[in-house]
């Protein structure tokens, strides 16, 4: 057994018992829901519609689809894995969150792995035991959300791009990526924008090595992309004459500017669906219509409030990033002397909300790993760029990308979680420099002693 196996065993293990502990200890290895997310319900019901043969569709009028008919509100691959596995385990959300643990090793052994590959050994035992506790990556293996899967496939689709940014990758590993950035759109849209960045930092990098580009892997790899969207497309078309590889969620933006200014005034606070009341002919459009619609009144919102939307997207922002604590902040950005208590209290004091304000001791210890990874992160990332560190550049490609999603569109702890993984093999990155460096001062020093070094 190599040493690289016994660190992976031990990881696995680690992060099974850590996972498994939250489980037992807070709740989840039953059929109750723990979370405040209402998205967990949309999931379950399309998932228990796809396994009673009913297809993709919610069993109550929900945002912009309608009730028991086809719908895309949501990218289609973890509501299939739902119902998958009610077909095989029958309805209980045990056998759920089980697989969701083991699809959660994956993050712990790529995160050793590219630790690994960017330093050395040293560096992704620290990254892997670090993922392997990490306090919201532990708790995300709970609450019935597309994360379960989309975690694993981001990480996968870094260790791709990093094996992918060596000389002359086998021309298979093209077709995986193409295949893990499929599937991680068919999962969650906002990795659009990250597949496309990984994909010019492939091309460019290989430019800058070799002077030229290996023309066919990369038509092979956007060959693969594309089958794997394919059937996704072909359904749009089929439910809402919409030949589109995307769920009809571009609503959303609609969502965080509107009607995130609108919610709180007097005549919408008591109104159920509003966009059944703001999209003029609501029977008479598709789905992909009502979607269309939505996005253009946001786009428009935007266009004509500047200033609105900048403090939105900088509270998205401190949400996503919360190193200044939130409590501390005053309206419009933060949340303090507001006395409103988040939903998850109804649900117990280990419950994962949207908007996260750091009061129970769960939370708390969310917020501070978060902000020890990210600090040590930044040090990572300014040893990577003095040291021209190539092969790390790509983490920071990603970090980029999500503090950029998080302040333009839509920000979340639960959105950046995302990226956390490679956070912490920055840090990581950025322990095993100091670790060296102290190592180095303490030799030096001890040469430098009289009589330290002894004549022949």
């Amino acid at each position: 057994m190599t040493q690289h196996t016994r660190w992976i065993l031990l990881l696995s293990v680690l992060a099974i018992l850590a996972r498994l502990v939250f489980l037992l200890a807070f709740g989840g290895l039953d059929e109750n829901i723990h979370d405040s997310m209402s998205d967990q319900h949309m999931y379950l019901d399309i998932a228990r519609n796809l396994a009673e043969g009913r297809g993709f569709s919610v069993s109550t009028a929900t945002w912009i689809a309608d009730a028991g008919k086809e719908t895309s509100i949501v990218p289609p691959l973890y509501p299939l894995l739902v119902a998958l596995c009610y077909k095989v385990f029958g309805e209980s959300l045990v056998p759920v969150r089980l697989l969701q643990v083991l699809l959660s090793l994956i993050v712990v052994i790529v995160v050793y792995l590219v630790g690994c590959y960017v330093s050395n050994q040293r560096t992704g035992a620290i990254a892997g035991i670090a993922t392997a506790i990490y306090p919201a990556l532990v708790m995300y293996v709970r609450p019935i959300m597309s994360e379960a899967i989309f975690f694993p496939l981001v990480a996968l689709l870094g260790w791709t791009t990093c094996q992918l940014d060596q000389d002359s990758p086998p021309i298979g590993l093209y077709l995986v990526w193409g295949l893990v950035a499929g599937l991680a759109i068919l999962t969650r849209t906002e990795i659009v924008l990250l597949v496309g960045l990984l994909l010019f930092y492939l091309i460019y990098h290989q430019l800058q090595k070799a002077n030229t580009v290996r023309f066919v892997p990369f038509v092979m790899l956007l060959l693969t992309l594309s089958l794997s969207l394919f059937p996704y497309a072909l359904y749009n078309y089929s439910a809402h004459g919409d030949f589109s590889p995307l769920p009809n969620a571009k609503w959303k933006l609609w969502d965080h500017t509107w009607w995130a200014e609108m919610r709180n005034h007097s005549e919408w606070q008591s109104v159920s669906l509003p966009e059944r009341q703001i999209v003029p002919d609501w029977e008479g459009l598709t789905e992909s219509e009502r979607d269309t619609y939505l996005w253009s009144m946001g786009i428009q919102f935007i266009y004509e409030n500047p200033g609105i939307y900048f403090t939105q997207r900088v509270k998205r922002l401190f949400w996503s990033y919360p190193l200044i604590p939130l409590e501390e902040i005053p309206p419009p950005f933060g949340n303090k002397v507001s006395s409103a208590r988040p939903d998850g209290y109804q649900y117990g004091p280990t419950s994962l909300d949207d908007v996260v304000r750091y009061i129970t001791p769960a939370e708390k210890a969310r917020v501070w790993f978060f902000r020890l990874v990210i600090v040590l992160a930044v040090g990572g990332i300014i040893c990577v760029l003095f040291q021209r560190q190539r092969n790390a550049y790509w983490l920071i490609l990603i970090l980029f990308w999500n503090a950029f999603h998080s302040m333009v569109f839509v920000g979340s702890e639960r959105l950046r979680l995302q990226i956390d993984a490679f956070l912490i093999v920055l840090a990581a990155y950025f322990l095993d420099y100091l670790i060296v460096s102290l190592r180095t001062t303490k030799r030096t020093h001890h040469l430098s002693r009289p009589g330290s070094v002894r004549g022949g």
